[in-house]
This record gives C-alpha cells, sequence and structure tokens, in this order.
C-alpha cells in the first residue's frame, strides 16, 4: 500500500513538470534548466525508490537517501533560479 503511495506521488511529480513544460509551450531539452530538472527528478524517483527497498544493504539505502535529499535540493534550486547550474 505504501509502495502504490509513493509511485502516486513520484508520477504526480513527474506529470507536474511536463505539464509545466507544456503550458510554458517549452521543450524540456531545449531549455537547460527544465531539462536540468526532469532529469534530476528522475534520479530522484529512483534513489527513493532503491532507498526504500529492504533488500539491499543497510549502508546502500542510507547512500540512496542522502543523494535524494541532495537532488532534491538540487531541483528545488533550479526551480527558483531558473538556471542548470543555480550555485554560480
Amino acid at each position: 500500500m505504501a509502495a502504490a503511495n509513493i509511485a502516486a506521488v513520484d508520477m504526480l511529480l513527474l506529470l507536474s513538470g511536463v505539464t509545466m513544460a507544456w503550458q510554458l509551450h517549452v521543450s524540456p531539452w531545449s531549455d537547460a534548466w527544465l531539462a536540468a530538472k526532469l532529469t534530476a527528478l528522475l534520479l530522484y524517483i529512483v534513489m527513493g525508490a532503491l532507498a526504500l527497498l529492504p533488500s539491499i544493504p543497510q549502508w546502500l539505502r542510507q547512500v540512496c537517501f542522502v543523494i535524494a535529499l541532495l537532488l532534491f535540493a538540487y531541483m528545488v534550486a533550479v526551480a527558483r533560479t531558473m538556471s542548470a547550474m543555480p550555485w554560480l
């Protein structure tokens, strides 16, 4: 049940990104910031899914969790600055 809820939230995030690109009439791959954000979102989904798998070692789940948190922070920064490299 919880995995289905997580998958639904992930799908909603992805659909939100694609919908935003469609509403702005922007191709995600022509604007670097949007491509970076959607790519980070896909990686965030994968890392989050791996962090929740009980079949992989604890240390690897923790690493995936930290990477997912860093990707989330990156996505927020990219969304705020509309730049693929928000730290510059």
